[in-house]
């Protein structure tokens, strides 16, 4: 069974912020966090529905895929990958592609976005994954 796990990206602060923005936030004069960022006027709205909110687009939540790279680290959405294929009858030949970790509703899976194509075998055995950074790093 694979572990449920998100991250959130600020867009506003440009990083990563631990968990869910608590609720608190939202009524807190001295917060970078306001309110008026919540897409309803209920102030109840937004922990029922904490994943529906985008504080008027300014999170991003991305979900753990299940796997890590060769490095030990989670791989999220949003992760750029470097990407080591070893040919199956020729181990010495090896392909390389780079892009960034997405998720495809019309196929519901994970798919790499490498610039050309995406590509959906990117996990698996005879291919080595490594996060060298994540699709906000030139923002």
């Amino acid at each position: 069974m694979r572990e449920i796990k998100f991250r959130v990206w600020d867009k506003i602060q440009k990083k990563f912020i631990h968990g869910v923005p608590p609720h608190e936030y939202m009524f807190d004069p001295d917060s970078d966090w306001d309110h008026r960022d919540c897409e309803s006027e209920d102030p109840f709205y937004y922990p029922n529905h904490v994943f529906t909110v985008t504080f008027n687009d300014r999170l991003v939540y991305q979900q753990y895929l299940g796997v890590k790279d060769k490095n030990g680290k989670e791989v999220y959405e949003g992760d750029r990958l470097l990407v080591e294929i070893q040919h199956a009858q020729h181990l010495t030949d090896v392909y390389k592609t780079e892009g960034i970790v997405f998720y495809d509703e019309s196929q519901s899976s994970y798919l790499l976005n490498t610039g050309k194509y995406p590509y959906s075998n990117f996990c698996g055995p005879g291919v080595s994954i490594e996060i060298i950074g994540h699709q906000y790093d030139s923002d």
